[in-house]
């Protein structure tokens, strides 16, 4: 593998992350009516409608990034990847007065589960798999990609996801992902970047071949193999479908339209955080800017929505497609703890992390989460947030009973109009 394709895979992850932190949750449309353009980290401040309780600080990555590093350096000191040696990493992570997940910045709901969970792990208490649809899961595992342990084992793959997520559609997106970043770094599919969409499409099809091969092993990790298959399936099919779209908004569209047709609760947009929206989402973006590498992280965080995970998969692809001298050279300049973070991408690449560099990752991350909150606290000091009064049982009974009175009583109204009629008619 390229060293500089390696470097700039886990680059891309990380400034696509703090690019796309501070505008999580925020609509393309409000994005685009309060910045225009975004060019560089961003401070969300002016687009935050009242609530600066949800400040975050430019240029700071988040639990995404966090995790990611502390597994890949984790996986180059252990021969496995198990819940019980990775929960207790994760519970030594938890000693930062002030922040319930410690050194851990704005946790996802699955993280926040996956902290949860390390909190217990020297109690009796027993551990719950987390089991909704998210991507999480992809971007944390993008750096088995770099290890032959786990990238040609697919046991092993599939073991590590279920750590974080038993979902069959977020397992099945993690595995594609990595799949296509591994045949990207490695030249497997005479990668060519106009060729990207076919990649995706050819990685799903070996992948589900791998699969098919492989239903003993799936059953034994504890998934039905005809549900993961089916979500292969589901990811070959989508981006088969993209590969007619010529531009953003209707792939968009299109993503939505199929992923509407699997799930319960309607989406509105290909950003939103469900695997089976937002990775084919971002490989086409990054199919559509690969003329204009750098562009792809700005014109990625202006879609708003789940927008660090976005952003942080389009930046992986396009440094494993590119390496490290084509990614946005502001984004790497003004990224916050660079040289620490230059320092661990080296010993990775180089096959070097160490326990004791996962430890001092630890301190440092932990004096970054204490500075953001003591920043926050701060721009908050003056500030007054509202907050809903919380409503008691009466008052409660008493707008739902009101508001059985009401309709009620607008349904008798509506029936004695129309009996009123019907009389003055007869006449």
């Amino acid at each position: 593998m390229n060293d500089q394709k390696i470097k700039g895979m886990l680059w891309g992850t990380i400034i696509g992350d703090a690019l796309g932190i501070t505008l999580d949750g925020l609509s393309s449309a409000h994005i685009h009516s309060i910045f225009r353009k975004i060019e560089d980290y961003t401070d969300p401040a002016p687009a935050l409608k009242g609530k600066p309780e949800h400040w975050r600080k430019p240029g700071l990555y988040s639990t995404h990034s966090q995790l990611m590093l502390l597994l890949s350096m984790f996986a180059q000191t252990k021969k496995n990847i198990n819940w019980p040696d990775f929960g207790q990493l994760i519970s030594e992570s938890l000693g930062i007065a002030g922040n319930e997940y410690g050194i851990f910045r704005h946790p996802s709901v699955m993280e926040r589960h996956l902290i949860n969970n390390a909190k217990t792990i020297n109690t009796s208490l027993k551990n719950t798999v987390f089991s909704y649809p998210c991507a999480d899961n992809a971007v944390i595992l993008i750096p088995l990609t770099l290890n032959p342990f786990f990238n040609s084992n697919i046991e092993r793959m599939i073991s590590s996801s279920l750590i974080f997520n038993s979902d069959v559609h977020s397992c099945a997106g993690a595995l594609l992902m990595n799949g296509l970043l591994k045949n990207i770094l490695e030249g497997n599919l005479s990668f060519k970047t106009a060729e990207l969409l076919d990649n995706a499409v050819m990685t799903a099809d070996l992948l589900l071949k791998k699969l098919q091969e492989s239903t003993a092993i799936i059953f034994k990790l504890g998934l039905n193999p005809d549900y993961l298959l089916s979500s292969i399936s589901d990811y070959l099919n989508i981006i088969s479908k993209l590969l007619n779209i010529n531009d953003n908004n209707s792939a968009g569209k299109l993503i939505v339209d199929f992923v509407n047709k699997k799930i319960k609760t309607p989406i509105t947009r290909a950003t939103v955080n469900h695997p089976l929206a937002i990775i084919p989402f971002s490989i086409y973006l990054t199919y559509s800017y690969s003329h204009n590498p750098s562009e792809a992280f700005f014109r990625a965080a202006e879609n708003g929505g789940s927008s660090p995970i976005l952003c942080a998969l389009v930046g992986a692809l396009i440094g494993a497609m590119f390496g490290l001298d084509d990614l946005p050279e502001n984004l790497i300049n003004d990224l916050v703890n660079k040289r620490r973070i230059m320092n661990i991408i080296s010993s990775i690449s180089g096959k070097q992390a160490t326990m004791e560099l996962i430890h001092d990752f630890i301190l440092g991350e932990a004096s970054l989460t204490a500075k953001e909150i003591e920043e926050k606290n701060a721009k908050l000091k003056h500030v007054k947030i509202k907050t809903k009064k919380q409503k008691t049982r009466h008052e409660i009974e008493k707008e739902l009973s009101t508001h059985i009175v009401e309709s009620w009583t607008k349904v008798e109204r509506a029936k004695w109009r129309r009996k009123l009629g019907r009389e003055q008619n007869n006449e």
